[in-house]
């Protein structure tokens, strides 16, 4: 008398786990957000504007190693000393690199150092590259490669790099003694996709 019961009970079992199965299949996994070159720029702005006095001057869409960008002009004050700078938002395949240059609000010394910058963003090339970050030295000046901004940057040789821990990112110098003492550029990442919620 108990095989009908088991039986059935069987059936009912199976039924539910199939149900449970379509119900676990039927929800498609979110997918994650691809931010615009708009929305890196928002992105940016909103780092920018923490610092002390940040005016933001001028923008106009360009172009910069092939790519869509937005360039920027700004100011603000860095210990009390007002700074200049031209950002750089770029629309890479896999991300978007954050290019800035920065100098003291001198006309010599900006002057200097912006004609360095000019010059490097010229030579600035686009990565799809996997391997350690590359330093070598060249006829005139070196050549950087990183995997984590994905750029190829060519810069004087008399230049330093250094790595901000805190800001990650990527750090150029001009030399001691030297018109571009004080001025910099620097490059970090904003990512493509913007991370689910949980």
């Amino acid at each position: 008398m108990d095989r009908p019961l088991t039986k059935t009970a069987g059936i009912l079992f199976l039924v539910f786990v199939l149900m449970s199965g379509l119900a676990c299949t039927s929800k498609p996994k979110p997918e994650p957000h691809k931010r615009t070159l708009a929305e890196a720029r928002q992105i940016a702005l909103g780092m920018f504007k923490q610092l002390d006095g940040f005016e933001l001057v001028k923008q106009r869409e360009v172009g910069l190693a092939g790519r869509p960008a937005v360039r920027m002009e700004a100011s603000w004050l860095h210990s009390g000393q007002a700074r200049r700078a031209i950002i750089y938002i770029v629309d890479h395949p896999a991300l978007f690199n954050v290019i800035h240059f920065t100098s003291p609000d001198d006309p010599d010394v900006f002057d200097a150092g912006y004609e360095v910058f000019s010059d490097m963003i010229k030579t600035i090339r686009v990565l799809h590259y996997t391997g350690p970050m590359q330093v070598q030295k060249q006829k005139v000046g070196k050549v950087l490669r990183s995997p984590d901004l994905q750029l190829e940057i060519h810069f004087p040789s008399d230049w330093v790099y250094s790595i901000d821990e805190v800001n990650r990112a990527l750090v150029l110098s001009g030399p001691r003694n030297s018109p571009t003492w004080l001025t910099t550029v620097s490059f970090s990442v904003i990512n493509k996709w913007e991370p689910l919620e949980n």
